[in-house]
């Protein structure tokens, strides 16, 4: 939901869109083809999170990252790799990363500063987001259909 409303194309402009993943599956390629169906320029990036090194390939024509990390979460991003994001950043580039890289922020030393949770212990809950009244139309709903959605979110500690 918070990639739909940060990158629909009603809300920002067109963007250079590069997506670090952590599983080439069927799930990163329909995000990729909804983002460049939607007025974005959206690549993957040749290789699993784990293995991005800042080269493969440079952010240089980048103007966001999704830096997914789940699948590979006990393997962490070498450091210069974590080193062309923070860069990539401190330029202007805009950063959208996953709950599991708090998970492992111990191996990610680099990037801290674009890790946004701190996690001790976590498990995961079966939860239930119902709409608030009134905000059926709000644009992060756009792509959620129904009056609530029903997921399963880690409880962060």
């Amino acid at each position: 939901m918070l990639l739909s409303l940060l990158l629909s194309s009603q809300i920002a402009d067109a963007a250079n869109v590069l997506i670090i993943y952590d599983s080439l599956s069927s799930n990163t390629t329909s995000l990729q083809s909804f983002l460049n169906s939607n007025g974005h320029t959206a690549d993957l990036s040749s290789t699993v999170e784990s293995q991005y090194n800042g080269s493969n390939p440079s952010l240089s024509s980048y103007d966001v990252v999704l830096h997914f990390n789940g699948d590979s979460y006990s393997s962490p991003m070498p450091s210069g790799g974590q080193s062309a994001l923070v860069n990539f950043v401190n330029a202007g580039g805009g950063y959208i990363g996953t709950e599991w890289l708090s998970y492992e922020e111990s191996s990610h030393t680099t990037m801290l500063d674009l890790i946004l949770l701190d996690r001790s212990s976590g498990s995961t809950n079966q939860t239930t987001w119902t709409v608030a009244s009134g905000q059926a139309s709000h644009p992060v709903l756009q792509y959620i259909s129904g009056s609530s959605v029903t997921d399963e979110q880690p409880i962060i500690s």
